[in-house]
């Protein structure tokens, strides 16, 4: 196993396969390393592999044109990314670029290949990673129909919290990075980010939120 990838097994995807094949995955895997905003793959490349955050993080950035900004999600450790082209060899659909210095592990799509051809059962546990991404997505664009910027705002960060299960998880991104995420403006968010502050429910940092009250939060996005 690579000593990059030892935190992987036990957040996200990897912690709920089998250790056989966390074990075939880790030891196909590659180790890269990228440079804040360097691009590891850009909408319309060829099929690739499947990569997964063990530092820093990366931006997920939707094909729009003009002048909209493109920030549509931040994964940090834990986050993987490419499996569904990489199994179906359709062209790349978003843009990813390297939220700051950050290491990544790689799967190339032909040990994808390879690992599905030995053992055809392996094609669930691949499955269940488009499903998360799947859920994820359904997830921001329930935060985005959200029209009330405050439950917007709060849906956003949860999105944001991800893979990290730490008490109180830390989200490195600012409120400008916020309202790109949730397609509001940057005084809404300031609003809100103020609100859910006053409540005890999080901390602003230096181009970073702490969520100091992870429950709350997400039982204030169930209750509506």
């Amino acid at each position: 196993m690579h000593a990059a990838g030892a935190t992987l097994p036990r957040t996200g995807w990897l912690a709920d396969t089998p250790p056989d094949f966390r074990d075939l995955v880790l030891h196909a895997c590659d180790v890269l390393c990228f440079k804040t905003t360097e691009r590891i793959y850009e909408d319309g490349d060829n099929a690739g592999g499947i990569f997964g955050v063990v530092a820093g993080g990366l931006e997920v950035h939707l094909p729009w044109r003009g002048s909209r900004s493109t920030l549509s999600h931040i994964g940090g450790p834990g986050f993987w990314t490419g499996a569904g082209t990489a199994i179906t060899g359709a062209p790349r659909r978003v843009t990813i670029a390297a939220r700051a210095s950050s290491c990544l592990l790689r799967l190339p799509r032909a040990a994808v290949v390879e690992i599905t051809r030995n053992d055809p059962s392996t094609h669930v546990y691949f499955s269940a990673l488009n499903a998360r991404n799947l859920f994820l997505a359904i997830d921001i664009v329930n935060a985005l129909k959200c029209t009330d910027a405050l439950e917007r705002v709060t849906a956003t960060l949860l999105n944001l919290v991800g893979c990290d299960s730490a008490k109180q998880p830390v989200i490195h991104a600012s409120q400008s990075d916020l309202a790109s995420i949730a397609g509001l403006g940057h005084s809404s968010v300031s609003v809100a980010v103020t609100n859910l502050e006053r409540r005890g429910w999080l901390r602003r940092r230096y181009a970073a939120i702490e969520i100091t009250d992870l429950t709350a939060l997400q039982r204030s996005v169930e209750i509506t």
